[in-house]
This record gives C-alpha cells, sequence and structure tokens, in this order.
C-alpha cells in the first residue's frame, strides 16, 4: 500500500514537533543517515570522474615505470638477504 501526501515543509516541521522526543530522535537519526549516505556517493562520483579523466601512461611510459619496476624489487631483495 501506497499513500502520498502533499505537505508542505512548516506543516512538515509542526507534525515533526508533535511527536514524542524518541520519534524525533528516530527521524533526525534518518536524515542525518540519508545525508551521510548522499555525500559519501557524491565523493565517490568525484574519485571516479578524477580517476577516468586523470593521465594515462603511453607505451614508452609504461615500459619505463616496468623497467624501474623491476630493477626496484631486485634492489630491495638485495637489500634483505
Amino acid at each position: 500500500m501506497e499513500i502520498k501526501v502533499d505537505l508542505k515543509l512548516n506543516q512538515l516541521i509542526r507534525l515533526i514537533r508533535q511527536l514524542p522526543k524518541d520519534q524525533k530522535i528516530m527521524i533526525k537519526r534518518e536524515v542525518e543517515q540519508q545525508l551521510e549516505d548522499k555525500s559519501l556517493s557524491e565523493h565517490g562520483d568525484e574519485l571516479t570522474n578524477l580517476l577516468m579523466t586523470g593521465p594515462v601512461m603511453n607505451k614508452d611510459e609504461e615500459l619505463n615505470f616496468k623497467k624501474f619496476n623491476n630493477e626496484f624489487d631486485k634492489w630491495t631483495k638485495n637489500l634483505s638477504a
């Protein structure tokens, strides 16, 4: 069952004020959770956009990176031996 009610903000606030304290706390937690969820998803979208539009290695840079990484691995293994 679904009921839709068209309330203005001030009407909603008036109704909330009539609720007992424990129900007001429940409403507050729910609203805070929704705001937090929205904030996290917005940051996630920002990170995704940043990563998707960030710089990308070309083939030469990739080869240099792999070469450096191999040399670094050899060097760190020699240090621990």
